[in-house]
């Protein structure tokens, strides 16, 4: 099974509370957000991404009670990689940012 992707300095535990981190953000940029904005902005960029209404669910931590068509289907982790890389691709993307290079960067191995 693999890790989280934001670990607590717990072994096995993740990130809970987000209000420090974002207020740090916020005295550093002067951009305040909620963790709630930054759900919403993800979302909206990976609809623009045309990402899946299932696929998106599953990245969001959404329920799918009430959906019965939604309960039949199994959405692979994989599936899931290639479709957030989709809407990291597309924030880069509307926010002008270029690929970096060089010996400092290294691509991330999968767990």
């Amino acid at each position: 099974m693999a890790g989280h992707i934001f670990p607590s300095k717990s072994e096995g535990r993740y990130i809970i509370g987000t209000t420090d981190p974002l207020k740090a953000v916020a005295k550093a940029t002067g951009v305040k957000v909620s963790a709630h904005d930054l759900r919403r902005t993800f979302a909206t960029v990976a609809e623009g991404a045309d990402v899946s209404w299932m696929v998106m669910k599953a990245l969001l931590n959404h329920s799918i009670k009430g959906d019965v068509t939604a309960i039949y289907p199994h959405v692979s982790p994989e599936r899931m990689r290639v479709q957030v890389q989709k809407v990291g691709d597309r924030m880069k993307l509307l926010c002008g940012i270029e690929d970096v290079s060089g010996e400092n960067v290294k691509k991330l191995k999968r767990v």
